[in-house]
């Protein structure tokens, strides 16, 4: 029981997941979910986080996975707030940004 315990924990942690938290929320949160694919390069999220955080919005819940030889990765944002046309131009103008979408 108690390797079982230990590989469990381990397991866990190499997949990124939080064990034994019970106040975790299970259900998407925000007002939309914005996809930004981009190069997979240091700094590249901080920005669009800045820009985010300079629109007055909340990210609420995030997940960023990296394709398949590292070039480039997609991240999904669950942001509280308003994504203006003009916040989407400002994020999808930098060059290390490839694509952005909202879902509502």
């Amino acid at each position: 029981a108690i390797a079982e315990g230990t590989i469990d924990v381990i397991e866990n942690y190499a997949a990124g997941r939080v064990q034994n938290c019970v106040n975790l929320i299970d259900e998407a949160l925000g007002t939309c979910v914005l996809s930004v694919r981009h190069v997979d390069r240091v700094g590249v999220l901080a920005k669009v986080f800045a820009d985010l955080r300079n629109a007055g919005c909340n990210i609420q819940q995030m997940q960023n996975q990296v394709f398949l030889g590292s070039a480039a990765a997609v991240a999904s944002i669950n942001v509280e707030g308003e994504l203006s046309p003009e916040l989407l131009a400002k994020i999808e103008s930098d060059d290390d940004i490839i694509a952005v979408s909202v879902a509502h």
